[in-house]
């Protein structure tokens, strides 16, 4: 019988939550470009991005949320919790604002997929329940209650 740790159980999936998190707040703080028709070059007649002259506010937040959702990807080891607890409070409530106040997920047993949750789930009930016998005798031995 192998026993886990809840996190080596929930982590992987849990991390997965809040990359869709991030990839939700990302479009939603992603600068706006507006398109014209190109006149010249090698994009003559097509429709070409331009990027917004004025700051918007969110390139911070815009940018922390790039990387950490690049980093969450590519580097398995990343604690997406620890590095937005970092993040300075003005940023955490812009990026709160734009994601209508749903906040990064927590770590959870619902991001689990059930048969997953379930198997881990009942390990603590198939560890006592082979145990029982040599709980029983100890009790016994000792003049406790009966189990």
């Amino acid at each position: 019988m192998q026993m886990q740790e809840f996190e080596d159980v929930v982590v992987p999936y849990s991390k997965e939550a809040v990359a869709v998190w991030l990839a939700e707040a990302q479009s939603r703080l992603s600068p706006v470009y507006t398109y014209r028709l190109c006149k010249s070059g090698k994009n003559k007649g097509r429709q070409v991005p331009v990027k917004p002259k004025t700051k918007t506010g969110n390139e911070k937040s815009y940018s922390l949320i790039s990387s950490a959702l690049t980093d969450i990807l590519n580097e398995p080891e990343m604690d997406p919790w620890k590095r937005w607890k970092g993040w300075v409070p003005e940023v955490q409530e812009w990026v709160l604002a734009t994601m209508d106040g749903v906040s990064i997920p927590p770590l959870s047993i619902t991001h689990v997929p059930w048969t997953k949750a379930l198997y881990y789930s009942a390990r603590d009930a198939d560890a006592t329940i082979r145990i029982y016998p040599v709980l029983k005798h100890l009790t016994v031995n000792v003049g406790r209650p009966t189990l």
